[in-house]
Protein backbone atom coordinates (compact mmCIF):
# COMPACT_ATOMS: atom_id res chain seq x y z
CA UNK A 1 0.00 0.00 0.00
CA UNK A 2 2.47 2.31 0.77
CA UNK A 3 3.89 1.57 -2.91
CA UNK A 4 1.03 2.07 -4.57
CA UNK A 5 0.67 6.09 -2.48
CA UNK A 6 4.39 7.03 -2.60
CA UNK A 7 4.08 6.76 -6.67
CA UNK A 8 0.36 8.28 -6.80
CA UNK A 9 -1.55 5.54 -7.47
CA UNK A 10 -4.96 4.20 -5.56
CA UNK A 11 -5.58 0.91 -4.40
CA UNK A 12 -8.81 -0.03 -2.64
CA UNK A 13 -9.01 -3.80 -2.67
CA UNK A 14 -6.49 -3.68 0.16
CA UNK A 15 -9.06 -5.21 2.68
CA UNK A 16 -11.00 -7.44 0.27
CA UNK A 17 -7.23 -8.91 -0.35
CA UNK A 18 -7.09 -9.64 3.12
CA UNK A 19 -10.73 -11.05 3.47
CA UNK A 20 -9.38 -13.62 0.82
CA UNK A 21 -6.27 -14.60 1.98
CA UNK A 22 -7.51 -14.92 5.70
CA UNK A 23 -10.38 -16.82 4.63
CA UNK A 24 -8.27 -19.51 2.75
CA UNK A 25 -5.87 -19.13 5.63
CA UNK A 26 -8.78 -20.10 8.48
CA UNK A 27 -9.92 -22.73 6.25
CA UNK A 28 -6.19 -24.24 5.87
CA UNK A 29 -5.86 -23.87 9.49
CA UNK A 30 -9.13 -25.66 10.76
CA UNK A 31 -11.45 -26.82 8.03
CA UNK A 32 -13.71 -28.64 10.78
CA UNK A 33 -15.12 -24.68 11.75
CA UNK A 34 -17.38 -25.24 8.78
CA UNK A 35 -18.97 -28.78 9.62
CA UNK A 36 -22.46 -28.69 10.27
CA UNK A 37 -21.91 -31.86 12.55
CA UNK A 38 -18.98 -33.19 14.40
CA UNK A 39 -18.66 -36.00 15.78
CA UNK A 40 -17.12 -35.47 19.63
CA UNK A 41 -13.85 -36.66 19.33
CA UNK A 42 -13.60 -33.65 16.58
CA UNK A 43 -15.13 -31.27 18.05
CA UNK A 44 -12.11 -30.16 20.40
CA UNK A 45 -9.98 -29.65 17.70
CA UNK A 46 -11.81 -26.49 16.69
CA UNK A 47 -10.76 -24.56 20.62
CA UNK A 48 -6.82 -26.40 20.38
CA UNK A 49 -4.57 -23.54 20.25
CA UNK A 50 -1.90 -26.27 19.29
CA UNK A 51 -3.91 -27.90 16.28
CA UNK A 52 -3.54 -27.50 12.63
CA UNK A 53 -4.54 -28.94 9.28
CA UNK A 54 -1.75 -27.81 7.59
CA UNK A 55 1.55 -26.50 8.38
CA UNK A 56 2.03 -23.03 9.11
CA UNK A 57 4.59 -22.37 6.27
CA UNK A 58 2.12 -23.69 4.08
CA UNK A 59 -0.91 -21.59 4.70
CA UNK A 60 1.74 -18.55 4.84
CA UNK A 61 2.54 -19.30 1.47
CA UNK A 62 -0.68 -20.15 -0.13
CA UNK A 63 -1.98 -16.86 1.33
CA UNK A 64 0.60 -14.92 0.10
CA UNK A 65 0.16 -16.54 -3.70
CA UNK A 66 -3.60 -15.82 -3.63
CA UNK A 67 -2.65 -12.15 -2.42
CA UNK A 68 -0.19 -11.88 -5.17
CA UNK A 69 -2.63 -13.35 -7.69
CA UNK A 70 -5.50 -11.00 -6.61
CA UNK A 71 -2.49 -7.92 -7.23
CA UNK A 72 -1.85 -9.59 -10.83
CA UNK A 73 -5.56 -8.86 -11.38
CA UNK A 74 -5.57 -5.62 -10.53
CA UNK A 75 -2.45 -4.60 -12.73
CA UNK A 76 -4.03 -6.79 -15.98
CA UNK A 77 -6.77 -4.69 -15.16
CA UNK A 78 -4.67 -1.36 -15.63
CA UNK A 79 -2.16 -2.29 -17.79
CA UNK A 80 -3.57 -4.36 -20.64
CA UNK A 81 -7.50 -3.60 -19.92
CA UNK A 82 -6.70 0.28 -19.57
CA UNK A 83 -9.09 0.66 -16.90
CA UNK A 84 -8.68 3.20 -14.10
CA UNK A 85 -6.68 2.21 -11.10
CA UNK A 86 -9.43 3.50 -9.04
CA UNK A 87 -12.22 1.19 -11.36
CA UNK A 88 -9.96 -1.48 -11.44
CA UNK A 89 -9.44 -1.70 -7.25
CA UNK A 90 -13.09 -0.97 -6.96
CA UNK A 91 -13.97 -4.00 -8.96
CA UNK A 92 -11.90 -6.56 -6.61
CA UNK A 93 -12.98 -4.72 -3.58
CA UNK A 94 -16.44 -5.44 -4.15
CA UNK A 95 -15.99 -8.69 -5.69
CA UNK A 96 -13.03 -10.00 -2.86
CA UNK A 97 -15.58 -9.42 0.30
CA UNK A 98 -18.16 -11.55 -2.09
CA UNK A 99 -15.50 -14.26 -2.76
CA UNK A 100 -14.60 -14.18 0.82
CA UNK A 101 -18.06 -14.53 2.45
CA UNK A 102 -18.29 -17.69 -0.55
CA UNK A 103 -15.13 -19.32 1.02
CA UNK A 104 -16.27 -19.19 4.33
CA UNK A 105 -20.34 -19.54 3.95
CA UNK A 106 -20.71 -16.41 5.58
CA UNK A 107 -19.39 -17.61 8.45
CA UNK A 108 -17.55 -15.36 11.07
CA UNK A 109 -14.46 -17.45 11.81
CA UNK A 110 -12.33 -17.50 14.80
CA UNK A 111 -9.05 -18.94 14.66
CA UNK A 112 -7.18 -20.55 17.91
CA UNK A 113 -3.86 -21.36 16.49
CA UNK A 114 -1.24 -19.76 18.92
CA UNK A 115 1.61 -19.70 16.83
CA UNK A 116 -1.03 -17.69 13.69
CA UNK A 117 -1.74 -15.70 16.34
CA UNK A 118 1.57 -14.98 17.36
CA UNK A 119 2.34 -13.48 14.06
CA UNK A 120 -0.77 -11.96 13.49
CA UNK A 121 -0.28 -9.99 17.24
CA UNK A 122 3.11 -9.17 15.87
CA UNK A 123 4.98 -11.19 18.92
Amino acid sequence: MTFVIATGGVDLSVGAVMAISASVAALMINPYVLAKELPPNLLKLIYDPYFTYSPLWAVILVTLVIATVCGLWNGLLVAYGKIQPMVATLILMIAGRGIAQLITNGVRIQIFYEPYAFIGQAG
